[in-house]
C-alpha cells in the first residue's frame, strides 16, 4: 500500500467517525417542541428549538410537542344538583413544567397519559361539587379542578399553569407564565432560570 492509497484511507476513516459522531451527538429541537437530553438514563438538561449537541452514541434526546401540555377537555354541559341546574363544562387546562427531570418522557406516550390524569381529575372535581354550595360558579370549578390536577401532575413534575371553565380562566400565582395558553420555550426558560 503506498502513502497516498494509505492517506486517502485515514482521510476517510476521519470522515466516517466525524460523521457518526456528528449523527449520535447532533440532535435538531423543532420550534414548538421541548427537547429533554438524556446520557444514558440520567437527564442532563432542557433545550428549546435549537441544534443541541449531547455526547455522542450515549446521549438520548427525547422530544415533547409543547401542545401536549394543553388538555382539551370537551364534556357537554352536566347537571349538578337534582334541581336541574347546568354548568357548561367545555374545559382547557395548560401545564408548565416544573422539574423536567421527572418528566417522565421516556416511558411511553406522556400525552395520553397527562390526559388521562386531567379527566380522572375533572370526574373527581364534578363529583366533589355536587354537594357543594358554589356547585354552579365555573371560578370555584376551575380552582377546585386545578387544586386536584396539581396533585395528580406534581410526581410528573409539571403545575397547572391555567384553567379555563367556559369563559372564566383561573391562572396560577406561582412563577406564572406571560403566554399560558400554551407555554413558549422562552417562558419556560426564563422561569426555570430563576
Amino acid at each position: 500500500m503506498d502513502a497516498q492509497s494509505l492517506s486517502l484511507l485515514i482521510v476517510v476513516v476521519v470522515i466516517v467517525v466525524v460523521l457518526a459522531v456528528m449523527t449520535t451527538g447532533v440532535h435538531i429541537v423543532r420550534p414548538g417542541e421541548i427537547g429533554f437530553l438524556y446520557r444514558r438514563n440520567k437527564f442532563l438538561r432542557l433545550s428549546g428549538p435549537a441544534l443541541v449537541f449531547g455526547p455522542p452514541f450515549i446521549g438520548k434526546m427525547y422530544r415533547l410537542n409543547a401542545k401536549t401540555l394543553r388538555i382539551l377537555l370537551e364534556r357537554p354541559a352536566v347537571k349538578m344538583m337534582n334541581e336541574g341546574t347546568a354548568l357548561n363544562l367545555k374545559t382547557e387546562v395548560t401545564l408548565d413544567i416544573v422539574d423536567p427531570s421527572m418528566v417522565p418522557i421516556r416511558n411511553g406516550d406522556l400525552g395520553a397519559e397527562v390526559k388521562r390524569l386531567a379527566s380522572d381529575a375533572f370526574k373527581e372535581t364534578i363529583s366533589r361539587m355536587r354537594s357543594r354550595e358554589d356547585h354552579n360558579d365555573p371560578s370555584a370549578f376551575a380552582k377546585e379542578l386545578g387544586n386536584n390536577l396539581n396533585r395528580a401532575v406534581e410526581k410528573m413534575g409539571f403545575r397547572v399553569a391555567s384553567v379555563k371553565v367556559g369563559d372564566h380562566r383561573q391562572v396560577s400565582g406561582i412563577g406564572e407564565l406571560e403566554n399560558a395558553e400554551i407555554p413558549s420555550w422562552d417562558d419556560m426558560s426564563r422561569r426555570l432560570k430563576s
